[in-house]
């Protein structure tokens, strides 16, 4: 009743519109306000009410195809990981027909903190949001105010005069309502791919007009920033060339932003994942193995219980999905790299105590745990599943080709196996995954739902297409 009562009159209890903000650190120098993002703390009855508005906004922009398919923040059935494979396949592709070309990484300064009250709710009614419901929306943003909390202390209370709150559940769809007409200043020939208010541009450079194509575009995202109130922060704007130095026919292009030139750097991290000019993954790799390890460590000493259960548990929850993130695109197939990842909890699991004498094989039985590289394979086969029945929002032409060939032994779905013509393609997910795919047994395996697919997948060994040792 309250809620509807609320709705029918466009507005909103001012208790609810006060939040105490908590500083969650993010990157850099601790000691600086700047390295951290201000989570609001706000009245759960609000959040309830955010939750279910947001809900059927949500659905009502996602039947109507008003939300840009190039935005994978925040929204249901995209992530990192499916702009990270959208973006990574298009450049295996170039990469494989020996084209080169570059991407440059855009950083908002402060993004949801800037948003501008009056231009939101102007695109809010583009895209059909008004009567009550816009009404709601404004006086949701309308006379807020916030504290600042670090420890027991709270400063002086702060109107706000923009901005979305971060820790609502509403404010982020309100800032891909504020961003998403964004794909639409680009021409075809370059891509953007976005992550809330993470942007990337990419293009095939093959001679000096694809240069001046994307500097082109560059000064439209510039253009479009300015006329929106968005500060870009070009110090942690960046550009990653990819391909050989070989394979160009001339030195790479520099690339600015209102005449400060853009820093060009031989691996970045997107969204979590180290990528370099050649898409080996391999730093990426060593990166995560040794944050992995140093974590181990501090299990094993930080950690006053000894009992095996109680560190297997740590290392399932602060360590394992370190090594896991978004493997589907960078699992390795190299055996160096493979032994670099298993080396962790091959380590680990022989400092644990009475398990030092056994073999790394039955310290797992004993602790009931699988080997990294099974745990990827069937990684792989989920997100295979996944695309194929159409639960994510990966595009299945875009990665796989039904098998037309029906009187095989096997399942249904088997796949054909893409061309390629480097390890760069051979080895990237649509391509490896094949093999292993075509194989699995269609007595054995329940396609029925992603529930009984997963369940019936951890029945099977993959020994076979693992390294033998370790």
């Amino acid at each position: 009743m309250l809620y509807n009562a609320s709705i029918s009159i466009g507005k909103i209890p001012s208790s609810w519109k006060r939040a105490f903000v908590t500083p969650i650190y993010k990157k850099g120098l601790a000691s600086s306000p700047a390295n951290y993002r201000p989570i609001s703390q706000t009245s759960i009855f609000c959040k309830l009410m955010e939750r279910i508005t947001s809900h059927d906004l949500a659905d009502h922009l996602m039947q109507h195809g008003l939300l840009s398919k190039n935005q994978h923040g925040f929204i249901k059935g995209r992530s990192t990981l499916t702009n990270l494979m959208e973006s990574v396949s298009d450049w295996s592709v170039a990469l494989d027909n020996k084209r080169v070309g570059s991407v440059i990484y855009i950083d908002f300064a402060r993004a949801f903190d800037t948003v501008s009250h009056p231009k939101l709710l102007y695109k809010l009614q583009a895209y059909g949001i008004t009567g009550n419901l816009l009404k709601f929306v404004a006086d949701f943003l309308d006379n807020r105010s916030q504290k600042t909390r670090v420890g027991r202390s709270l400063s002086d209370a702060k109107q706000l005069m923009s901005g979305v709150i971060q820790g609502s559940c509403l404010g982020p769809l309100l800032f891909l309502l504020y961003v998403n007409d964004i794909v639409n200043i680009f021409e075809n020939a370059v891509e953007a791919k976005l992550y809330a208010d993470d942007i990337k541009l990419y293009s095939c450079i093959e001679t000096i007009t694809d240069e001046f194509r994307l500097q082109h575009n560059l000064n439209r995202l510039v253009d479009w920033a300015a006329e929106w109130q968005l500060s870009i922060s070009i110090s942690k704007c960046s550009v990653l060339h990819l391909g050989a130095q070989k394979m160009r026919k001339s030195t790479p292009a520099t690339y600015f932003i209102n005449h400060s030139q853009l820093s060009a750097l031989a691996s970045v991290n997107d969204l979590g994942v180290t990528i370099d000019e050649h898409l080996s993954f391999s730093k990426h790799i060593n990166n995560i193995a040794r944050k992995a390890h140093a974590r181990c460590s501090l299990i094993l000493k930080c950690f006053q219980s000894k009992r095996l259960d109680c560190l297997v548990k740590a290392y399932v929850t602060y360590v394992r999905p370190l090594l896991e993130y978004n493997s589907p695109l960078w699992s390795p197939h190299r055996a160096k790299d493979i032994r670099t990842l298993e080396r962790v909890q091959k380590r680990f699991s022989k400092k644990l105590p009475a398990l030092h004498d056994l073999s790394y094989h039955d310290r797992l039985e004993r602790l009931g745990l699988e080997r990294l590289e099974v745990r990827r394979i069937r990684a792989d086969l989920v997100l295979t599943y996944k695309i194929i029945t159409g639960l994510s929002a990966l595009t299945p032409s875009d990665f796989f080709t039904l098998s037309n060939v029906t009187q095989t032994r096997g399942h249904m779905y088997k796949l054909c196996m893409p061309k390629f013509r480097t390890d760069v393609r051979k080895y990237y997910f649509c391509c490896r995954v094949v093999t292993i795919w075509n194989a699995l047994p269609g007595n054995n395996i329940n396609f029925n739902s992603l529930a009984s697919f997963t369940r019936t997948l951890s029945s099977l060994s993959f020994d076979e297409y693992c390294l033998k040792d370790y």
